[in-house]
């Protein structure tokens, strides 16, 4: 998206705001289920060349997945 003209982000924009809506319900019933888990920081393996002790993620709060979520989703 970063690379595109702002008329073609125009365009595309219905894909970026069905694809949070997709992620973040999935995430609603995964914290539901389990609720605080790695999320922020989770999936970092390929950015830190593939050492495991340093991509463990740490455990977000339940509360604060769901503040991010709700703030992102005013937005769209």
């Amino acid at each position: 998206m970063n690379g595109l003209s702002a008329e073609d982000k125009a365009a595309k924009k219905i894909y970026m705001i069905a694809a949070t809506i997709y992620f973040y319900d999935h995430t609603q019933k995964v914290v539901d289920l389990h609720g605080d888990i790695p999320w922020s920081e989770a999936g970092m393996l390929s950015q830190n060349n593939g050492e495991y002790e340093a991509s463990l993620p740490k455990y977000d709060k339940a509360e604060d997945i769901y503040t991010k979520m709700l703030d992102d989703l005013k937005v769209c």
